[in-house]
């Protein structure tokens, strides 16, 4: 995987990390955690094998360890894959797969430090199914591997901070 070596294996027994507290619920909102959700709220706890899920009148907003900021639109859900951020002890990573809905994404410390730890995974799409996906409106955005695709909404605000903003009917 993509954090592999730097995030270590760990004990089947051992609870898996905090990575985020969510800062903003709103609407029907939840954090699945080993296949049961739970209402969100301010302040929650959210651990690096959680799943972020919004109903259709939920907004949600979680802030990750290394201060990577999630915000969920309605009916989403994103799944924390593998979480990682121990700078001191070289093991940082983060993989976060998009299930459906609407997502912005803005980098944090990770993204800064060791960019290519970083991982957004969504569906898979048939190279030549992208342009008519993307002309329906049911993607935002390809990360520019057809000719066709200029602006891939991609946006720069700092030197080393990306905001990316993902929509998956």
């Amino acid at each position: 995987g993509l954090v592999r070596g730097v995030v270590t294996a760990v004990d089947a027994q051992t609870p898996p990390a905090s990575a985020a507290r969510v800062k903003t619920a709103m609407g029907s909102t939840s954090i699945v955690r080993g296949g049961q959700p739970v209402a969100a709220s301010v302040g929650m706890e959210v651990l690096a094998s959680d799943v972020l899920r919004t109903g259709s009148d939920g907004r949600l907003a979680v802030t990750l360890k290394d201060d990577t900021r999630l915000s969920l639109g309605p009916d989403t859900e994103v799944s924390l894959q593998q979480f990682a951020f121990a700078p001191a002890e070289g093991r940082m990573g983060m993989v976060l797969r998009m299930v459906k809905g609407a997502l912005s994404y803005i980098s944090g410390r990770i993204a800064r430090l060791n960019p290519s730890n970083v991982r957004i995974e969504t569906r898979p799409l048939p190279r030549d199914q992208v342009t008519e996906a993307l002309d329906a409106g049911r993607i935002d955005l390809a990360f520019g591997f057809l000719p066709s695709v200029k602006d891939t909404q991609r946006v720069k605000l700092l030197d080393d901070v990306v905001e990316l903003r993902l929509r998956i009917a």
